[in-house]
């Protein structure tokens, strides 16, 4: 496994040398190849028998989970995910955009499509996880267990699972570029005489490193628990605490209603700074005070 993991850092390093456009020209590509897949994938699955049982685990509520503190907490820490909410993937994608663009607009339509995207996949993954009879909560290994399996069973089921695993590598590429871009813009900023290709090098040594000892998949369920209820969230409520408490009011204004149709003003910074920031805060605080077990 771990010369794939070396060439999926190297592969990230080549790309990188090229810029935002080579950010810009994946994502074109292969997110739109995810909508498609899964899409494909979701018909299929509609057909396995007990499939129905996903759906109505899928789509009947239980509001008794909301009296559980972890569910707001958790749902917080994948959007935060999700979204880049903490600031690395968003200071990168934005730091590229021209000052025509509508960030609020950008926004909501991120928002929406992964909103879209999370459906999809679960109209694949919780309906297969019924029809074989497996655990709704085993987390990274539905991906490389249930999917193989939805596979077997698919006319194509070959090329299908080349071109979908491909794009799932091209994903987590794409989410490699803008976490090192983020990290090698802020080191070359700080350290002038840096190169460009010694802080990636050595970003890549490091990541390959770190990545060698989380091989096993069973080490990504926890690794990962302990990202999304921890330094996400965290990461988020100082990014909020930045933005509305410590730039001032109309410097962030004009930035936000830079490029944009609609004007935002002192209502859409009342509920950032005043309900956003707080109710973050309080979730954070109960992630911490909870904790994850490992």
């Amino acid at each position: 496994v771990l010369p794939y993991h070396f060439i999926v850092i190297i592969g990230t390093l080549l790309t990188l040398f090229f810029g935002a456009k080579s950010i810009e020209k994946t994502n074109k590509i292969m997110m739109p190849l995810f909508f498609v897949l899964f899409a494909i994938l979701a018909i299929n699955v509609a057909m396995l028998p007990n499939a129905l049982e996903g759906y109505k685990f899928l789509f009947i509520p239980d509001f008794s989970k909301l009296e559980d503190p972890m569910v707001w907490v958790t749902a917080m820490g994948q959007a935060f995910f999700s979204l880049s909410i903490t600031g690395s993937g968003m200071i990168v994608y934005g730091a590229y955009l021209s000052k025509d663009e509508d960030i609020v607009e950008s926004a909501k339509t991120t928002a929406f499509f992964d909103t879209l995207a999370a459906l999809v996949a679960a109209l694949v993954m919780i309906p297969a996880v019924f029809a074989y009879a497996m655990d709704p909560a085993e987390g990274p290994k539905l991906l490389f267990v249930t999917l193989p399996k939805i596979l077997q069973n698919m006319i194509g089921g070959q090329i299908f699972a080349i071109i979908l695993f491909t794009a799932v590598i091209f994903g987590g590429i794409t989410s490699l570029q803008n976490m090192f871009e983020v990290v090698a813009e802020s080191l070359m900023h700080k350290f002038p005489s840096l190169s460009r290709f010694w802080v990636l090098a050595l970003l890549c040594v490091v990541c390959f490193g770190v990545g060698a000892f989380m091989e096993p998949i069973s080490s990504w369920g926890p690794w990962m628990d302990f990202v999304s209820i921890y330094i996400i969230p965290i990461g988020a409520v100082i990014g909020a605490i930045s933005w509305f408490w410590i730039i001032k009011k109309e410097e962030i204004l004009d930035e936000v209603n830079s490029g944009a149709n609609k004007t935002y003003g002192s209502f859409w910074y009342f509920v950032g700074k005043f309900i956003y920031v707080p109710i973050a805060f309080l979730l954070c605080i109960i992630a911490i005070s909870k904790g994850i077990s490992f």
